[in-house]
Parts: structure tokens; sequence; C-alpha cells
């Protein structure tokens, strides 16, 4: 065994000290020149069982072929090295106490001992065999897996507390997903803009911040640099975006830990295009809610098959779900915010802000921006235009020519049409129409009873006051029940005889009779457009209410912008 121990020792020393005769080696030579090894206690060394030839060629090969500038030129980076091909170090420590090395010799070859590191502990060891991969592969198996991912010392970390929970419970906790930490997510929005409601779109540049607390963390060495990928990393998609883009330096972002505790932030900034309902039906007195959905991508559980076999016996789904939940710990007090120039909308007014899971499947949590119109910009330019367009077909009443009368109201009906092919390339498609849309059709309506009136005064001219009631002999007289009003006043006055509408001056009477009406139609015309814009403009005290659910989130969830 001595002969055997002692031939590993020499193979492992030749090996390392081999760096200092090839040329693209020379940093080497250096490096053990200029850095004084400070060797452990030899107690405090608990040698693997490594002890085979073959770790031993694999170390030396892999410091073969390791490149010039990329070898080791700290202590920490060559134990990192050794460490990583096989845990060789207390391979050659076990040989070095039955061989009677001195501490000097093994110095010499750049071996440091040192207790025994964190990545060789007996339930990584025994991980390991099981399938449980190195943490070396962490960062690579992170950057390819879409999935949230637990790294190798959350897994660790796992199969350890459960091991504890079972010894000191009667209840067994078996499901990977009650060891998954829940996730605070946080929203901090700096720009909303282009809402497209005919597409449904509107564009913003935001932050989402996750912050949760990992046990792993307890697991790493604290001289090492925090690697999140090594841990629990909560990945997730914007589900609702088109298009999106993280903003940065060039480089995606990574989890951060605290220094001092086991809080782990995630920060990332975004530019999007984000899909959202939007209902134009109260239009341009409409309310409308600007959807972010943030859908935690769920745990991959075909890498982690192994943890159903003995002694580990998790069980999960084909799913595992992680939990994203408000800003109940951290950031508490800002919460979800909004920027002070957040708000790049023309046309619209940020209301507030405020935020839902979904209470079915919780697998989607969304931040939700309410948003009012301002009608000021429509009321100006569609309604005063369409209300003077109607008043001016008011007016057809005192034409006498009908077809002049027809040619007004055609020509306002027209203009109310094109009106309304502007507003159909302008909204979407809808079940209702829209309220300016609904105050056009009106409009519609009422040049077409213009249209019927002005025919009834007519026909009743024509064939009334000119025709059966005309005076006998006399061909010359005609009525204009339209226009000729001061005529009529004047004839009713020099009349010689009663005017009643069967006597001599019967056609008088219908005249003033049809006079009278024509002007009772225009004055039932007014009342009806006048009613009719009431109406409309009515609904602009109560734009932000349009439906049930929505004057549940107005009034008890939304939060006022600062």
């Amino acid at each position: 065994m001595q002969d055997a121990s002692r031939h590993l020792v020499n193979t492992a020393l030749q090996s390392i000290s081999s760096m200092s005769e090839r040329e693209e080696a020379a940093t080497a030579p250096a490096f053990l020149q200029s850095h004084q090894f400070i060797p452990a206690d030899e107690a405090k060394c608990e040698p693997l069982s490594m002890t085979t030839g073959r770790d031993l060629r694999e170390l030396s090969a892999a410091l073969q072929d390791c490149e010039s500038d990329k070898l080791p030129t700290t202590v920490d980076q060559l134990q990192h090295f050794i460490d990583e091909n096989l845990g060789v170090v207390s391979t050659v420590v076990k040989a070095a106490k039955e061989n009677k090395l001195t501490l000097s010799m093994l110095q010499s070859a750049g071996v440091k001992l040192r207790q025994k590191s964190a990545e060789h502990t007996e339930l990584s060891r025994e991980l390991q065999m099981a399938g449980l991969w190195q943490s070396s592969e962490d960062a690579q198996r992170y950057e390819d897996s879409k999935n949230s991912y637990l790294g190798s010392k959350f897994i660790e970390w796992m199969v350890g507390q459960k091991s504890r929970i079972n010894k000191t419970s009667k209840h067994e906790r078996n499901k990977i997903s009650h060891y998954l930490p829940p996730v605070d997510v946080t929203l901090k929005i700096y720009r909303v803009e282009d809402v497209d409601v005919r597409n449904n779109t509107f564009s913003s540049v935001f932050n989402v911040m996750l912050d949760w607390e990992d046990p792993s963390v307890s697991l790493a060495n604290s001289e090492d640099q925090f690697d999140g990928t090594s841990h629990f990393a909560p990945k997730y998609a914007i589900d609702n975006a088109s298009s999106v883009q993280e903003l940065g330096d060039g480089r995606r972002s990574h989890p951060r830990r605290d220094s001092t505790t086991w809080h782990v932030k995630w920060t990332s900034k975004y530019q999007a295009v984000l899909k959202t309902p939007l209902n134009p039906e109260k239009y341009p007195f409409d309310f409308q809610e600007l959807r972010y959905s943030i859908k935690p991508n769920t745990v991959d559980s075909s890498i982690l098959s192994f943890l159903t076999a003995e002694p580990y016996k998790f069980t999960f789904g084909s799913r595992i779900h992680v939990q994203f939940q408000h800003p109940l710990r951290w950031r508490r007090h800002s919460g979800h915010s909004l920027e002070k120039n957040a708000d790049w909308l023309p046309d619209f007014d940020i209301v507030g802000i405020h935020a839902e899971r979904d209470q079915h499947t919780k697998e989607m949590y969304s931040i939700v921006v309410g948003i009012k119109r301002d009608p000021s910009n429509i009321i100006c330019n569609v309604l005063v235009s369409m209300l003077v367009t109607s008043v001016i077909s008011s007016f057809s009443f005192f034409i006498s020519e009908f077809a002049d009368a027809l040619a007004v109201v055609l020509t306002a009906l027209l203009t109310a049409v094109a009106f309304k092919l502007v507003l159909a390339e302008t909204l979407p498609l809808t079940p209702k129409p829209s309220a300016i849309e609904q105050y056009i059709n009106f409009l519609l309506y009422q040049f077409a009873l213009q249209a019927c009136l002005n025919l009834t005064i007519h026909l009743a001219t024509a064939n009334l006051a000119d025709g059966f009631f005309a005076p006998e002999g006399d061909d010359s007289y005609s009525c204009e029940a339209e226009s000729s009003y001061y005529m009529v006043a004047l004839a009713v006055l020099n009349a010689t005889g009663p005017v009643s509408a069967l006597g001599p001056q019967q056609h008088l009477w219908w005249c003033n009779f049809l006079s009278v009406i024509n002007f009772i139609f225009f004055m039932i015309n007014l009342v009806i457009l006048a009613a009719m814009t009431f109406h409309f403009l009515h609904k602009k005290k109560t734009r932000v209410h349009p439906d049930s659910s929505s004057r549940r989130r107005h009034g008890a969830l939304f939060t006022r912008k600062a």
C-alpha cells in the first residue's frame, strides 16, 4: 500500500512541476515563485475517497491542455482548478500522510491544504452519484434553459432540508414546489405611449424587479462571488408582449445577492409593444386598462427525475410552478409605481395602477394601468362639426322649393356619413357602436326625419292651400308656407270676411295653418338635436365606469399616480 501511495504522489508532483518545462506555460513558475502558500493544519483536512491513478492522470492532462493565459494566477484559482478535476487535492494529501511527505514538498508543487471544499461534501457527492450535475455546469444549463432554474446548490439545500424536516416532523414535505421560495414582483413604469385602440396595442418602457429569499446561499463560500446560476433562478415571460427588448449595456441581467442576507434580487429593464384588450364602446369617453402580464416559467422536471428515487422520494407532476406574489416584503412602501413623466399619451390621462393574480390557475401575475381619454379634441372637431351641420340642415324648413330643401338635407347626410367612415377606420369593429358613432347614427335618423317633414309640408301646401282650398278663378294665388310668413300675416289682417277652414277665406286659413305647422316641425327638430347632444355629453360624467367590473376596479383598486 505504501508503494502504491508513493507512486501516486510522485506522479502528481511530476505532472504539476512539468508545467515549468513548457514554453506555453511560462506563467506557472512565476506564479509559484511570487506567492507564499500557507497550508492549513493537517488535522482539518478530510481526504476524499479518490485515490486512483486515473484521477491523477486526468489532472495532469488538464494542466497540460490548459492554455497559458488561462492558467491559475492566484491561490484560490489554483485550488478551484484542482477541485474541478476530481478533487485530487485530497488524494495527494492522503498519500502525503501515509508517506510522511513534508508540507513544503506539497507547497512547492502548488498544492494548498485547506478544509474540505463545500463542492465535495458527503451529500454533494451522494447527489452527484444519483444524477446531479457539477456546479461548474450550472452556468451553461442556466443559459440553455428557458424554464425557471434550480441550481446544484439549491438542490443540495432542498434535499438536506427535506431530510431535516422528515426527522423532526410527523408530516413529510415531498413536493418540490413546497421548497421553492415565493417571489415578490414589482413593476416600475418609465413610459407609456402609442395606445392603438384599433390594434389593441400600446408601447411601454418598464422595469421588472423580482425579490426572493434563497436559503441555499448559506451553502456558498462567503469568499466566493455570488453565482445565481447555482441557486434558485425564477425565469418569466412578458406573456402579452408582441415584441420585447431588454435594455442595458448589451448584456443580459442576472440575479444579485444582498451581501448580508439571503435576499436575492433581479432587475431587468424592457422596451415592449404589448397586446391588451381595449373596448372603445364608450369612445370618446372611454376608460381603458393597459395590462402587463408576467407569467413565471415552470421548472423543468425532466432534469430532476433522479430526486424521485430513494432515499429522496420527491414528488412532482409534469409542471412545477413558481409562485409570483405582490411586493409585500422588501418593496412594500414603494410597490408598483409610475414615474412622474410616464404619461406620453396625448389623448389619455393615467388614472392609476394596481396588480392582480389569476384567481384560477395562479400562474399569471398582471399589473394594470388605468387610463381615461380626454374627449376635448373629439368634442371640438367631431361633435361641433356635426352639430353645426345638423342645425344648417334644419334651415331646409324655410326653403320654398322642395328640391332645394331636399338637397340641403342630403348634403348634411353625406357629411355625417363621411365622418362615420373616418371613425370606422380609426376604431375597431365592436358588437356595439361607440358613443360618437351612436350620436352620428341619431343624426342620420334626424336627417331622415327632416326630409319626411319637409315632404309633408310641401305636399300639404301643394294639395290643400294651393289645391283643394285655393280661391276659385284666381290662378295667381300661391301659398309659400315655408317662407312667406309676413305675406300670410298681411293677408289675414286684410281679409274682408271671416277666416276659417271652410269659409270664403279658407285658402288663407290653410296657408296660415301650414306655416305654423312648418315652424313647429323646425322647433321639434331643434329640440331633438339638443336632446341628443345633451345625452351624448352626459356620458362624459360616467366615462370611467364602462361596466361593473371596471367600476369595482376604479373605485377600489386603482391608486392615483403621484
